[in-house]
C-alpha cells in the first residue's frame, strides 16, 4: 500500500538499491523510443550524475581548498553536458520533424518534438534521482553551498566576456591604445568585481570564495586557448542537425557574431552561462522533492507521458507508471523506516517483504489496467481510434494508482 505521507529522511542502502534497480532498466527502455536522441540522452545523464558527485565532494571531510577548487573546475563540464542533453535533444528532434510539407505537419512536428525532448528531460531527471538515492539526498544547506561554489566560479569567465564583448562594440577595429585600455579595463574590473564577491562570500562564510575564483580563471584559460577550433565545430556540430535554410541561416549568424565579437569573448559568455547553469540547477532542487527517490520518480513519470506521445507502446506505458510508483513507495518507505529504527538497524528483510508486495501489486494492476485500455480499443471505430484509445489508457492508468494504493 502506498505510504500517506512521504517522510524527509533518506533511503536506506537497500531502498536505494530497490530504486535503482527499477530506475535503470526503465531508462534504457524509455531511450529506445526516442533513438534519435540517444547521444544526448547519454551525455545529459552523465551530467547529471556529474552533478550529485560533485555534491558528495562537498559533502565530504576532506580539505576545503581541494574540494571548492575541484567542484569550481567540475561545473562547467558537469553544465556542459546538462545543456547537451536538453538542447541536443531539442537540436536532433527538430531535424527529424522538420521540415514539413503542409501547414499542418507544424502542429504535429512541434509535438513530436515535445515528446522527444520530455522524454530525455525524465530521463536525465530520473537518473539525477536515482544518483541521489544512491549516495544521499542533498541537504538544502549542500545545495546551498554549491550554488555559491559555483556563482564564484563564473564570475572572471562572465567579467572578461562582459568587458570583451564591450570593446568590441565601442571600437571593432581598436588602435594598439584602445586594446591596452580595454586590457586594463579587464583588470579593473575583474578584480573590483571579486573584492565585492570575496567580501560578501566572507560574511556570508562556509566556502572559501579566493579557490573557486582561481578555479574559473583557469576554466577561463581551457575556454580561450582553445575557442578558435571548438567554437567553428560547435557552430557545425548545432547548424548541421538544423533543417534546409534554417540550418544555413543560423550558421551565417553564428558565424557573424564570431567575427564581430571574437571567439574568446563569446567563449567566456557561454563558459560563464555553463556553469552558472549548475547553479541554477542547485537553486532549483533547494525547493523540490525531499529525496532521490521523489526525483526518480517524477522523472520516470515526465518521460513515460512523453514517450506515450511520440509512438510508445501501451505496455511501456503501463510499466513505466507502475515503475514509478514503485520508485516513489520503496523510497517512501525506506525513508520512514530509517526514521522509526534509525540509521544503524537493519531493514534489508522488511523492505525486501515490502518491496515484494508493491512489486505485485503495482504489476497486477498494470496488468489489469492494460488489459482494460486494450480491450475498449478494440470497441472503437475505424475513424477514432487515437482519442478512444488515449480515453481507455487514462482509465487504466487511474485504475493502476488505486490499485497500487
Amino acid at each position: 500500500m502506498m505510504s500517506r505521507e512521504r517522510p524527509d529522511g533518506p533511503e536506506t542502502p537497500t531502498g536505494a538499491a530497490l530504486v535503482l534497480a527499477a530506475t535503470a532498466p526503465l531508462v534504457a527502455l524509455l531511450a529506445r523510443q526516442v533513438p534519435g536522441e540517444s547521444v544526448a540522452l547519454s551525455i545529459g545523464c552523465l551530467g547529471a550524475i556529474g552533478f550529485v558527485a560533485t555534491l558528495r565532494v562537498i559533502a565530504s571531510d576532506a580539505a576545503p581548498r581541494p574540494v571548492a577548487l575541484s567542484v569550481g573546475l567540475a561545473a562547467a563540464p558537469v553544465g556542459i553536458a546538462l545543456a547537451v542533453g536538453a538542447f541536443g535533444a531539442a537540436l536532433s528532434a527538430i531535424a527529424a520533424a522538420f521540415p514539413v510539407e503542409t501547414p499542418a505537419g507544424w502542429s504535429s512536428g512541434a509535438l513530436t518534438v515535445l515528446g522527444r525532448v520530455g522524454t530525455v528531460l525524465g530521463c536525465m531527471l530520473a537518473a539525477l534521482g536515482a544518483a541521489l538515492a544512491a549516495s544521499g539526498p542533498a541537504s538544502s544547506a549542500l545545495l546551498g553551498r554549491y550554488a555559491r561554489l559555483a556563482v564564484l566560479s563564473s564570475l572572471v569567465p562572465a567579467l572578461t566576456g562582459a568587458v570583451l564583448l564591450a570593446r568590441a562594440i565601442v571600437s571593432p577595429r581598436p588602435t594598439p591604445g584602445i586594446e591596452w585600455a580595454f586590457g586594463l579595463a579587464v583588470v579593473g574590473i575583474a578584480v573590483a568585481g571579486v573584492a565585492v564577491v570575496l567580501q560578501r562570500a566572507a560574511r556570508a562564510g562556509g566556502v572559501r570564495p579566493s579557490v573557486p575564483v582561481l578555479a574559473g580563471g583557469i576554466s577561463l584559460a581551457v575556454a580561450v586557448g582553445v575557442s578558435d577550433r571548438a567554437l567553428p565545430r560547435a557552430i557545425r556540430a548545432v547548424t548541421d542537425r538544423l533543417p534546409g535554410a534554417l540550418g544555413a541561416d543560423v550558421s551565417a549568424a553564428a558565424t557573424g557574431l564570431v567575427g564581430v565579437y571574437g571567439a574568446d569573448a563569446l567563449s567566456a559568455l557561454l563558459l560563464a552561462g555553463f556553469v552558472s547553469a549548475t547553479a541554477l540547477v542547485a537553486a532549483a532542487l533547494r525547493g523540490g522533492p525531499p529525496d532521490g527517490s521523489a526525483l526518480a520518480a517524477a522523472g520516470l513519470l515526465l518521460g513515460t507521458v512523453a514517450a506515450s506521445t511520440v509512438g510508445a507502446p501501451a505496455a511501456l506505458t503501463f510499466a513505466g507508471v507502475a515503475g514509478c510508483l514503485f520508485v516513489w513507495e520503496a523510497g517512501a518507505f525506506a525513508a520512514g523506516l530509517r526514521d522509526e529504527v534509525g540509521r544503524l538497524a537493519s531493514t534489508r528483510r522488511v523492505e525486501a517483504v515490502h518491496a515484494g508486495g508493491t512489486a505485485v501489486a503495482v504489476v497486477l494492476g498494470a496488468l489489469g489496467a492494460w488489459g482494460v485500455a486494450r480491450l475498449g480499443a478494440r470497441g472503437l471505430a475505424p475513424d477514432e481510434p487515437a482519442f478512444g484509445a488515449l480515453a481507455f489508457v487514462g482509465v487504466g492508468i487511474a485504475l493502476l494508482i488505486l490499485a497500487a494504493r
